[in-house]
């Protein structure tokens, strides 16, 4: 019953951090908005480079 209780408090004083954090003006919420995006040019920049190293060593065959 204590682990009970015990979980009850912890999950109570994790809400309640994330309840001031989200009063802030600055929660984080666009976060996850950046991390796409970069993901995103990462991956496009990735497959440019790819891209162009096959090519250059196809003409150089």
């Amino acid at each position: 019953m204590e682990k009970w209780y015990l979980m009850t408090v912890v999950v109570l004083i994790g809400l309640t951090v994330r309840w001031t954090v989200s009063l802030n003006s600055y929660s984080g919420i666009l976060t996850a908005v950046i991390t796409i995006y970069s993901i995103g040019d990462w991956i496009t920049h990735l497959l440019q480079l790819i891209i162009v190293s096959y090519v250059h060593m196809w003409q150089s065959l």
